[in-house]
């Protein structure tokens, strides 16, 4: 048997050579994929969380808008009740307005009589020393 320098090795070494070294190779990809996925895990668990806040607050907004929709709904009744009101005072007003024409010409021949009188008086009280 020959003895075979360091650069010498048979096609079975290096063969084998290649096979350690895509083992260390494909030893080091599956740690950091175990890195990656572990990482990826405390993720997803926050992704989790903050998707069931999220839930959370959608469901009180659900819930708010709901509220708000009551309360749009008592405005508008409360609107159409004071526009029945304003209806009323108007309806009122027009026949404040028609007194106030009625007592007018009711009243022009007592203006008239009391201006009379006055004049009246005035023509006396001139004729008295």
């Amino acid at each position: 048997m020959t003895d075979r320098g360091p650069g010498d090795r048979g096609p079975e070494r290096q063969r084998l050579r290649r096979l350690a070294q895509a083992a260390l190779n494909a030893d080091n990809t599956v740690e950091q994929a175990e890195s990656v996925l572990s990482d990826m895990g405390a993720v997803l668990e926050r992704m989790n969380t903050t998707f069931g806040d999220f839930d959370g607050t959608l469901e009180h907004f659900g819930k708010t808008l709901t509220e708000m929709d009551a309360s749009i709904a008592m405005v508008n009744s409360t609107g159409e009740r004071l526009l029945g009101i304003v209806e009323q005072m108007e309806q009122i007003a027009v026949r404040v307005e028609r007194l106030v024409t009625i007592a007018e010409t009711l009243l022009a021949p007592v203006g008239a009589t009391e201006s009379a009188i006055r004049g009246l008086a005035t023509s006396l009280r001139s004729r008295l020393p």
